[in-house]
């Protein structure tokens, strides 16, 4: 008897893609996601998973031609919104990264990473005070948020808070006491802080143990070496 095989459908491909996906097989799950797509022109998940491989892919401008027809077929998807923004903020578009983050979190409002990312555009745009609010909302969202606390940092050093920046930093390093990048930015600010008339011995001690942080978990950093030598030369001549 002669049987016909039975097409593959949409739904295979699919799930072939995400299985390749989830193994780290990305451009051979491009191409299942690809069939998909050409089987069911409608299939919005299928859409959305090529959107995020092409962003992975670096393969932006696609990405978001890819969260665009997930959009279309479902408009209200605060995942497809959040993606095409960082696709959009990966491709130096920050006002339609702002819109698409924007659109994302009127959804869902509780999308801490969005407020985040929001933020960070903004800062790019040089709008630092409604970054400033992205960071805060990103933060009352999610408290222990080391990235929104660093981010928020940040941006207070660019307004000139300076006092407020070091609490930013202060809660961050609670997060992630490992972070030698920031270690070092803490201690360059207090450096800077207590190093100009009127000099503050107390600033630069605290800006040496900063250094010493940092240096604790980077040992080989010149640069961290040379600002805490310049510190301790200062403490030297006030004492």
């Amino acid at each position: 008897m002669n049987l016909k095989t039975k097409p593959l459908d949409h739904r295979h491909w699919y799930n072939q893609g995400n299985s390749l996906r989830e193994n780290g097989k990305l451009k051979k799950a491009l191409r299942c996601y690809d069939k998909a797509v050409e089987i069911k022109p409608d299939f919005e998940e299928a859409w959305f998973f090529r959107g995020c491989i092409l962003k992975h892919l670096e393969k932006l401008q696609e990405a978001v031609i890819s969260f665009d027809k997930a959009l279309e077929l479902k408009p209200l998807s605060h995942f497809s919104w959040q993606m095409r923004g960082h696709a959009l903020l990966d491709s130096v578009k920050w006002r339609e990264a702002v819109t698409s983050f924007d659109k994302a979190i009127n959804i869902k409002p509780d999308l801490c990473e969005a407020w985040l990312m929001r933020g960070l555009a903004l800062t790019k745009l040089e709008r630092n005070d409604e970054a400033l609010n992205s960071f805060n909302v990103a933060i009352e969202i999610k408290p222990d948020y080391f990235n929104a606390w660093f981010m928020r940092g940040i941006v207070l050093f660019e307004l000139g808070e300076f006092e407020e920046t070091i609490v930013s930093y202060d809660k961050a390093l609670e997060i992630n006491p490992n972070s030698y990048q920031l270690w070092h930015k803490r201690g360059a600010l207090l450096h800077a802080l207590g190093g100009v008339a009127p000099y503050d011995l107390r600033k630069l001690e605290e800006a040496v143990a900063s250094y010493d942080k940092a240096l604790a978990i980077n040992p080989d950093s010149s640069d961290t070496q040379e600002c805490r030598y310049s510190a301790l030369q200062q403490i030297r001549q006030l004492k």
